[in-house]
């Protein structure tokens, strides 16, 4: 009868040490599918940003080289004479030339039109300081 009882036991222990292995192996392949597909999310994810990021690149490339274009000297020249502004280089007395950054140090401090008084002479522009 001993015997009976150890190899019942026996035989109960790999029943249950055989479904332990079972639903490990089973977890294991679940927490893998799981894994995978965050990593397929997080690739398509990563897809549609770059995407994003090339049309962005493309849209920027197009913008600068539209500015380029609208600051280009001759074309700033067909400008003037297609909307005839009328325009020239300011006289010699109206070029206030700033010396060192300590120029503006006491400036800021009374009021703010200190500084864009600055850029006329008087009598020689529009504004005097």
């Amino acid at each position: 009868m001993m015997k009976n009882i150890k190899q019942t036991e026996y035989a109960n222990r790999l029943i249950i040490l055989t479904f332990a292995l079972i639903f490990l192996v089973g977890a294991t392949g679940l927490v893998t599918v799981w894994l995978r597909h965050g990593i397929a999310t997080a690739a398509s994810e990563t897809r549609a940003m770059e995407v994003r990021l090339n049309e962005v690149d493309r849209a920027l490339a197009r913008v600068n080289s539209e500015i380029a274009a609208g600051l280009n000297p001759s074309f700033l020249h067909q400008q003037i004479e297609r909307f005839d502004l009328d325009l020239r280089r300011p006289d010699d007395e109206q070029i206030v030339r700033l010396g060192t950054p300590e120029v503006f140090d006491g400036l800021a401090g009374e009021s703010g039109s200190a500084i864009e008084g600055m850029a006329y002479r008087e009598g020689g522009g529009e504004r005097s300081r």
